[in-house]
């Protein structure tokens, strides 16, 4: 079996186009206040999604941990990649959608919640580098 390790970030991201639709769509039906969170390693992607959005958002870069669980668990709910982050959420109790690409949630994913209204796609894990579709 493929194993997942050593997967950099990119394999699994969206493009910033989706990123700020998908961005766009909470902000605009619920009004809901967006804030994109990422190290400096994710500063120009994350510029490009702002300068994408439809509605103002906010982007904040490289949070001490303990803030960035503070930030997590004050938040309604965290769409994310199979991520560090996501794994937070999940301890501290908050609700996660998370993303998952070519990797197998049931692997991956938050060991403290169960996978619930999981949508896939056929050739989901395929362990692709990256995935070619």
């Amino acid at each position: 079996m493929p194993r997942a390790v050593g997967w950099r970030k990119n394999k699994k991201r969206w493009p910033p186009r989706l990123l700020s639709r998908l961005g766009n769509l909470p902000a605009q039906e619920l009004r809901a206040e967006i804030i994109f969170i990422g190290n400096n390693q994710e500063k120009s992607l994350l510029k490009e999604v702002k300068q994408e959005m439809k509605v103002p958002s906010t982007v904040v870069i490289d949070f001490t941990l303990s803030k960035l669980a503070g930030l997590l668990k004050m938040s309604d709910v965290m769409v994310t990649y199979d991520s560090g982050p996501m794994h937070i959420v999940a301890t501290a109790g908050g609700p996660i959608v998370a993303l998952f690409g070519p990797t197998n949630p049931n692997r991956t994913g938050p060991h403290t919640k169960k996978i619930r209204n999981s949508k896939t796609m056929d050739c989901i894990p395929c362990f692709r580098k990256p995935c070619i579709y």
